[in-house]
């Protein structure tokens, strides 16, 4: 991602400063639904890696849950 594509997202207003992660030249948002048409709209690359963010964090919590369980236990 380059400073001017940076730029672009930030005057679209898109937030930069809080749950960005840097992956060398990427950068990786976590974004609602209207901000990734925001960003599809605009001259950069995108790829979306999770496609429903709450429905992926409910499934890793039921997943985490025997073992959260058993670590409360022990």
């Amino acid at each position: 991602m380059t400073p001017q594509q940076m730029t672009t997202l930030s005057n679209a207003g898109i937030d930069l400063h809080c749950g960005v992660y840097q992956d060398g030249n990427d950068i990786i948002l976590e974004v609602t639904p209207y901000e990734q048409e925001i960003i599809q709209s605009l001259p950069v690359n995108t790829q979306i890696l999770v496609d429903d963010l709450s429905s992926y964090y409910a499934e890793r919590a039921t997943a985490d849950m025997a073992n959260a369980t058993a670590n409360l236990n022990a």
